[in-house]
């Protein structure tokens, strides 16, 4: 869709991610998005979708910023991922430090531990992830860009599933692709007005990289010693959960 350039079904384009005990990722059950100012033409293609819940993990800023366009008939959600903390820095004249490619590189592996070791963050996520499991039929969950808290729950619902790591991370990887001219837009913007170095970190700070998703990967293991004590000890995702995420999700 031109107009939500990052909406995607987790179960990707080929006929659904395979499992590795040989199931298939259900297509048309979970969506993934950057925020839903969908026109009217695909607002209209969403309300065909059947979507029953919309899970919005962005903060009060960014929604009052960019609203989603509920489709019809869905409940409409919001899980603050990170909090408005960071909207009452900037309100407060603070900022983000995106003048180098290593600089962005710091603030977005930070970003990706604090979905692991911030308790607050992790409650939140979990919430988000058991209401995806236990609503029946589908639903929509997604942030600014739909890459950074959207990515990280797909790779968790995903591996919960039983996907393995490389098609987690590929899918992940996916959003470079449909977010393409947006961050060619942002770099050339900030390549205008602040130079070449500012052009490549805001096309970092634009981009999903492989350093941010294992970034969290790394601190699930450093913390909780397995992705599975993360889930039941770090989201507090119940055994009931798992299981109706992985009945609604994965077909034999």
């Amino acid at each position: 869709m031109s107009s939500v350039e990052n909406f995607r079904d987790i179960a990707g384009r080929e006929g659904g991610y395979r499992t590795v005990d040989g199931g298939t990722i259900r297509a048309g059950l979970i969506y993934r998005s950057n925020a839903l100012v969908a026109d009217g033409g695909d607002l209209a293609v969403l309300n065909t979708l059947g979507v029953r819940a919309v899970f919005d993990l962005r903060s009060s800023g960014e929604v009052s910023a960019k609203p989603d366009r509920v489709p019809e008939g869905a409940k409409y959600v919001r899980y603050n991922v990170y909090g408005d903390a960071a909207d009452s820095n900037a309100a407060a004249g603070g900022g983000l430090d995106i003048s180098s490619v290593t600089s962005v590189n710091r603030l977005m592996v930070d970003a990706y531990q604090k979905l692991v070791n911030v308790p607050e963050v992790r409650a939140q996520l979990g919430a988000a992830i058991t209401d995806i499991a236990l609503t029946d039929g589908p639903v929509i969950f997604n942030c600014t860009s739909g890459k950074d808290r959207t990515g990280w729950i797909a790779a968790t619902i995903l591996t919960i599933a039983g996907v393995d790591r490389g098609a987690v991370m590929r899918d992940y990887l996916l959003s470079n692709e449909y977010l393409a001219r947006t961050t060619d837009s942002n770099a050339a913007r900030a390549t205008e007005s602040g130079g070449p170095a500012r052009g490549d970190a805001m096309r970092a700070l634009s981009s999903v990289r492989p350093e941010y998703l294992k970034a969290g990967l790394d601190e699930i293991e450093k913390i909780y010693g397995s992705f599975d004590n993360y889930v039941a000890d770090g989201l507090g995702l119940s055994d009931g959960t798992l299981a109706a995420l992985r009945s609604k999700l994965v077909v034999a």
